[in-house]
């Protein structure tokens, strides 16, 4: 129960040794409707989860992000910047 981006999900790399918990949601792309393009620009940027990240129950990460070696991503997070190694982040958006 894990989706990866339908459009592009070969611009999601997930590397060695990775937990990703049930529905959780990995996006790598941003198109909004034509009536919202004013607000937002359509854009594609990949998703790297780094050897050993535990990515727990509910979590949404968005396009462009990298989560760290050995991270763990709390339930029901949003991660919209990059995690560093070896570090816990949670919450909406993703802290420290």
């Amino acid at each position: 129960m894990v989706t990866i981006d339908d459009v592009y999900p070969n611009f999601v790399i997930i590397e060695d040794g990775v937990s990703l918990a049930g529905q959780t949601f990995i996006f790598t792309h941003n198109k909004p409707l034509d009536y919202h393009r004013h607000l937002s620009e359509a854009f594609l940027a990949p998703v790297v989860i780094k050897k050993n990240a535990w990515i727990a129950i509910g979590v949404i990460i968005l396009p462009g992000v990298t989560i760290g070696e050995g991270s763990i991503v709390a339930s029901g997070s949003v991660v919209i910047k990059d995690i560093p190694p070896y570090t816990l982040y949670g919450g909406i958006p993703a802290k420290l």
